[in-house]
């Protein structure tokens, strides 16, 4: 991508699209409670990943909710649409990392290999609920910015504060990102 304008530096940058890789199985492993009394859902992600390169991913889990409107005259409600609600999870699984659109990871050498993610989730109430994984196949320009944004952010310390972190860019001449994706969704049984 390039951009210019008259009595400006053009800018410009480059991203890979890459080939979407397809979620094998997502489901509910088990709950349990956790040190505080809390209930954690634990999640299994699994994927096979291409052998060809290194990859880089993205992952999220989601609730589904019902977008309702109600008609008069007996206001009578109608489901008009959904939308996804992101479901706060966390790991120990060390090729995760976590990122400001959730996590994001490399394959690491495990090229052609299942990669099995484990996560779980504080949420409550999940029992019935319809729930998606979301897994991005991402650029590796996408990886290296989400991770060092997410330095720059646990860096903080006040608005003055903290170590300085140089947030990835692949702009020349400029700041900013380019970067690509594929998205796929699966149902979480």
């Amino acid at each position: 991508v390039q951009v210019s304008k008259q009595g400006y530096e053009a800018v410009s940058g480059q991203a890979r699209v890459p080939q979407a890789v397809a979620v094998k199985e997502a489901k509910i492993v088990g709950t349990r409670t956790d040190e505080f009394g809390g209930t954690l859902t634990d999640f299994r992600i699994s994927l096979d990943d291409p052998s060809e390169m290194a990859h880089y991913y993205g992952l999220n889990i989601y609730r589904v909710e019902p977008q309702v409107r109600y008609l008069p005259p007996n206001f009578e409600p109608d489901t008009v649409g959904f939308f996804i609600v992101p479901l706060p999870i966390e790991t120990n699984a060390p090729l995760l990392k976590r990122a400001p659109s959730g996590f994001v990871l490399q394959d690491g050498g495990l090229n052609g290999r299942t990669i099995d993610l484990l996560v779980s989730s504080s949420a409550g109430g999940l029992e019935g609920v319809q729930l998606v994984a979301e897994l991005r196949t991402v650029s590796e320009s996408y990886y290296r910015y989400q991770n060092t944004l997410q330095r720059h952010i646990d860096s903080q310390d006040g608005i003055f504060g903290g170590e300085p972190v140089n947030v990835y860019s692949n702009v020349a001449n400029g700041f900013g990102v380019i970067a690509a994706y594929h998205q796929v969704w699966k149902p979480i049984n």
